[in-house]
């Protein structure tokens, strides 16, 4: 059954106002990091760099990376009142229970029904019983009955509720701790076609029968209406006056069935099995509310762009009529945040948890709504700004629903997407209403940072780079990105230990393993990943397991595993194995699913990754060359080029032909890359300098997008192989150990890690030039191996490599 019910008493639940879906989705939801459009770097990735150093020269460099562009993606937090934090965020640990409460008398507990003869095709009424009596019993308003989600977290909170069949001793003992001063259990029996349901009632507080009731099953088609009759047998009364009793909202028993396996796939997050099911309830029962309303759930999760969601959201609301006030509300809540009324959505969810502390299903709904607000609004008085939707409220209420029902593990991922996240960015509606009206006048972004135990978030102007600036200073000094993925982490070991054979779990720990640059770790957990993952599970697994067998040295393993992807009909994460192809020399299957291309720009473009590896050839040039020669009426075309297409400082070495004078002096941008374009050797060996040693005192926090290999090319350029080799070193054996390169984009939105082939190969090049003869070996056979079924034009390094291999003693 979807309905679940919990409540967390200090949950702080704000209210709100409506919000835009489609801006959330941009900023936080919508994939494309491994797609090859345009990655122009924006203020804000820019800007969250600068503080990181001490010397602005770097700054310069950093405008020709993408290195910062993942601190625009949208992830969001603030005390949920506007006020200052702390405002305490959830423990990973579950509270102690608290004592029982007192009995009420107008309190109802069912529990799960006795198969007494033990017949295997009637045995998933056990959980249907409890599910079905909670809906027809929960008709009557002057009574509170038990959800079923909150009496299966009952079975595994008392060791003698699991034993089959259930005991009076252990129904009593759920029912006292739920308050509960009225206990329905039963039986049912199976005899040929015809199956007889049995019910008592009991009194708690006195330990007395109170009434029984009895109902035949003959067809399965009958199976709503004779638990509705055997409903208002239990409470001897008629049906409610004006209300249609039909109990889950479907009479089709094949298509309750098909709903409840759905059910119990989603609560483990196994989307790819929950989906079907509740797709073959809506062929069976097109006006399935909560089919309608857990398919809504189960797309919106596999893909945010899917607005098939929002239809299934309107739809269950629509036809919720017949279903209790709760669920009725439930569906509310969820249409209007499908729709991105976030602020109505927390204003339903948050009325019901209020109602019931123990509602999952709410406190979850709250949390959502809470996570994904992106909204800024005034405080105190008009005279401060806060993010409406708060990232500490939604993981209490998330945590909360774990310490409620510990496999409702739909809740585990957004804490993790809020612990993991370094920036959020959100709009001010007051000022820029619609989407179409966001500029630098009303986008806002913040940094992650902490208060002990708190998340703080203070929203800034975009544009303001000064105070970007400060917080990005303050989020290092802090270690706050080290805090909040220790924090993750063991949220995410509790996620693998509620699930070991969960796959979702086993990747979310990979991943913040991998953002820690545990790659040991980091491998242990994607090698236990089995079976199928949707999308975006598919695509962390790929790239974080990549980068932890490229640093722990397999990779020969590796290759296997991206050749196996490759090959696949049933892809990992749709085009991101062609993508990540790239990493053992196949360009073919990216190839191959891009259209031809028309015009320099994207002419530039496709060449500009095999420029990546190699450094440049004449053919790179060549197209370059076109590129620039187009480009060259457009107002400030120079700066545009450097700024926007930083392939051009990653392949310092390539020879070009068009005249270096095109960069002026003045330009602030790619420095070291003018210095190269215009020969001036004195203004190359100065940034130089700079920026090595900029890259010595470099935090361990700093990812290293690429920036080691441009400044070894420089080292080149000058003849200085000792400083290149001592940066290649420095690189391999130390910054990019430390690097998370998954998530680190270097070019065309590229992870980083897609670049160290080519650094691997510097490597080894260098160490044999100065008679380092076993690791110049080491560095060789670990790009022969990657490399060893590389595309024919990539004969030429591949070659010069098994050379280099057998010169130094490798075969």
């Amino acid at each position: 059954m979807a309905s679940r019910r919990r409540k967390s008493a200090d949950l702080i639940v704000p209210r709100h106002r409506t919000s835009h879906r489609r801006r959330n989705e941009r900023l936080g939801r919508k994939s494309g990091a491994f797609g090859f459009q345009d990655s122009t770097a924006t203020p804000i990735a820019v800007l969250g760099a600068a503080p990181y150093f001490r010397d602005v020269k770097l700054i310069r460099l950093l405008a020709w990376s993408t290195f910062c562009a993942s601190a625009a993606s949208a992830v969001h937090a603030q005390c949920p009142d506007g006020t200052p934090p702390p405002c305490a965020t959830a423990r990973v640990a579950s509270a102690a229970r608290r004592t029982d409460p007192p009995l009420n008398d107008r309190t109802w507990i069912v529990v799960p029904f006795n198969n007494v003869t033990r017949a295997p095709d009637v045995e998933w009424m056990r959980d249907a019983s409890v599910n079905l009596l909670y809906l027809d019993l929960s008709q009557w308003q002057d009574i509170h009955v038990i959800d079923d989600a909150r009496v299966a977290d009952l079975v595994r909170q008392i060791p003698e509720a699991r034993t089959v069949p259930l005991s009076l001793d252990a129904a009593t003992a759920m029912a006292r701790r739920a308050g509960a001063g009225r206990l329905v259990m039963g039986s049912f029996i199976k005899q040929g076609s015809r199956t007889t349901l049995a019910a008592r009632v009991f009194d708690v507080r006195r330990n007395v029968l109170v009434r029984s009731a009895q109902q035949d099953l003959t067809a399965p088609d009958s199976l709503m209406p004779v638990f509705g009759r055997l409903a208002r047998g239990i409470l001897d009364v008629a049906a409610p006056m004006g209300v249609a009793m039909l109990s889950a909202g479907t009479t089709r028993v094949d298509a309750y069935q098909e709903y409840l396996a759905g059910t119990k796939a989603l609560n483990r997050f196994d989307l790819i099995d929950a989906r079907p099911h509740f797709e073959q309830a809506l062929k069976l029962d097109s006006t399935f509310a909560l089919a309608h309303y857990k398919l809504g759930v189960v797309i919106g999760w596999q893909s945010a762009a899917d607005t098939t969601r929002r239809q299934h959201a309107a739809a269950a609301e629509r036809l919720s009529g017949s279903l209790p006030a709760r669920e009725r509300a439930i569906m509310k809540g969820f249409n209007a945040f499908e729709h991105a009324q976030y602020g109505s959505a927390c204003d339903t969810y948050g009325a019901l948890v209020r109602a019931d502390s123990s509602d999952v299903e709410a406190l979850y709904g709250l949390g959502e709504c809470s996570f994904h607000d992106p909204d800024v609004v005034s405080v105190g008085g008009g005279t401060g700004l806060a993010f409406r939707g708060s990232h500490n409220a939604a993981i209490r209420a998330f945590q909360r629903t774990l310490d409620l029902d510990p496999t409702y593990h739909l809740a585990f991922q957004h804490i993790l997407d809020a612990l993991r996240a370094e920036v959020r960015s959100g709009a001010n509606r007051a000022i820029c209403p619609t989407d179409r009206d966001a500029g630098p006048r009303c986008t806002y972004a913040a940094y992650v940072r902490r208060d002990h135990d708190t998340l703080v978030m203070a929203p800034v102007l975009a544009s303001d780079t000064a105070a970007l600036a400060a917080q990005a200073a303050d989020y290092v000094k802090t270690d706050a990105k080290r805090k909040n993925l220790e924090q993750a982490l063991a949220t995410a070991k509790a996620w693998v230990a509620s699930a070991p054979d969960e796959s979702r779990a086993r990747v979310a720990l990979g991943d913040v393993y991998t953002q820690l640059s545990d790659a040991a770790h980091a491998e242990d957990e994607f090698a236990q990943v089995r079976g199928k993952l949707i999308d975006r599970d598919a695509a962390t697994y790929l790239i974080g397991r990549a980068e932890a067998l490229m640093k722990l040295g397999r990779t020969e393993q590796l290759r296997r595993i991206l050749d196996s992807a490759i090959a696949s009909k049933d892809r990992r994460g749709d085009a991101l194995p062609q993508q990540l192809g790239i990493l053992i020399g196949r360009f073919a299957p990216i190839d191959s699913a891009r259209p031809t291309p028309k015009g320099t720009l994207v002419a530039y473009r496709s060449v500009a990754v095999r420029a990546l590896m190699t450094g440049g050839n004449d053919v790179v040039a060549a197209v370059e060359r076109a590129y620039v020669d187009s480009m060259r009426t457009t107002p400030s075309w120079t700066d545009a080029f450097v700024t926007r297409h930083p392939m051009y400082a990653l392949t310092l070495r390539m020879p070009r032909t068009w005249p270096p004078s095109a960069f002026p002096e003045s330009n602030r941008r790619g420095a070291i890359a003018v210095a190269v374009a215009r020969g001036d050797t004195a203004r190359l060996r100065a940034e130089a300098r700079s920026i090595d040693s900029i890259l010595r005192s470099r935090p361990t926090t700093i990812p290293d997008s690429g920036a080691s290999i441009v400044l070894a090319d420089a080292f080149l350029v000058l003849h200085d192989s000792t400083s290149a080799l001592r940066v290649v070193q420095r690189a391999l054996d130390s910054t990019w150990l430390q690097t998370p390169m998954a998530t680190t984009p270097v070019l065309n939105g590229l992870p980083v890690i897609v670049a160290w082939p080519r650094l691997a190969l510097m490597r080894a090049d260098l160490e044999a030039s100065v008679g380092s003869k076993a690791v110049a070996r080491e560095w060789y056979r670990r790009f022969v191996d990657l490399w060893t079924a590389a595309e024919p034009e990539f004969a030429p390094m591949l070659n010069r490599a098994r050379k280099g291999l057998a010169a130094t003693g490798g075969r």
